[in-house]
């Protein structure tokens, strides 16, 4: 007999189980495939069209003029600026993170 009620519970769960799979997981799951299927259409259409964008703008940021400076012309060129501070540490360190952050 005990066996029998703990199959009984058994079955009661699975039931629990397979009615939540149904309502609630399958619907939800569908809703994720339409999802994914409209992102990957959506992709389909701009990728080429944003690659291009991108491959223009990174010439054109590669191969500006202004870009195109060392770090001798760099310091320079920012010689000429008035500096406050009277640091030339300070001042060797900003044209130096200047220079890395933007030609990286």
């Amino acid at each position: 007999m005990e066996h029998l009620d703990r199959l009984e519970q058994i079955e009661k769960k699975l039931d629990l189980i397979l009615e939540l799979l149904q309502k609630d997981v399958q619907p939800n799951c569908q809703k994720m495939n339409t999802h994914i299927n409209f992102v990957e259409n959506v992709y389909e259409n701009v990728k080429n069209p944003l690659g291009f964008i991108c491959s223009k703008v990174n010439y054109l940021r590669d191969h500006t003029p202004a870009n195109n400076y060392a770090l001798d012309q760099k310091r320079e060129e920012d010689s000429n600026i008035v500096d406050d501070n009277n640091d030339p540490d300070e001042t060797n360190k900003s044209v130096e993170r200047d220079y890395f952050t933007t030609n990286t």
